[in-house]
């Protein structure tokens, strides 16, 4: 496990340069979040999906 924190990190980063993003921490996920916390990422999926704006591939 790594020893520094992520809060020191710029998290949003990446974010901050994709339009119509929507940026969210999910709280202790790691790497295989879509197995550990799978119900909370597929929420938030399915949220994003239904609300997104951009309509371009």
């Amino acid at each position: 496990m790594p020893t520094e924190s992520y809060q020191s990190k710029p998290l949003n980063q990446a974010a901050k340069g994709i339009e119509n993003n929507q940026y969210k921490v999910i709280e202790a996920a790691p790497h295989g979040l879509n197995i550990t916390h799978a119900e909370e990422l597929n929420k938030t999926l399915i949220s994003f999906l239904k609300n997104g704006t951009s309509t371009r591939l």
